[in-house]
């Protein structure tokens, strides 16, 4: 198939899949630096995980949507893509990426589990743990 409908499709399932292991890579290697927050550049370092990781995830919401989308345009507007494209170029590649997203996630338990050298910085990571896990945009 060359319809440019059908690439797109597929192109976002690859940038679905790309955006779901940059996002572990990056969690698991801020873990990997940064075991216990111990001062404020690695409060700062904090926030910026949990940011990206927010914009990350809404990003993939929409990407994620875009198949769908682009299978009504194919088959409704310009009767290019069939009810078979729906089921084997968007529903089950859809199904397996929402799997692996699942499985990939930065666990929420890990999360949580972030320990601080203070007080202060633990209260600072609770605040950025209840915004990341909480809201859709960050609040500092």
């Amino acid at each position: 198939m060359n319809d440019p409908l059908f690439i797109a499709i597929l192109a976002s399932h690859v940038v679905i899949l790309a955006l779901s292991v940059f996002s572990l890579w990056q969690f698991k290697r801020f873990l990997r630096r940064t075991p216990t927050i111990t001062n404020e550049a690695d409060l700062a370092s904090y926030k910026w995980l949990a940011k990206s990781q927010m914009w990350i995830s809404l990003l993939g919401f929409g990407v994620m949507a875009l198949p769908w989308i682009l299978w009504v345009v194919g088959h409704f507007v310009f009767t290019t893509l069939s009810w078979f494209d729906l089921f084997a170029y968007v529903a089950v590649p859809w199904i397996a990426n929402a799997l692996i997203i699942v499985a990939l996630a930065p666990p929420a338990k890990a999360v949580k589990e972030i320990k601080a050298a203070n007080a202060h910085l633990q209260s600072q990571v609770e605040h950025i743990v209840n915004t990341w896990r909480n809201k859709l945009f960050p609040d500092w």
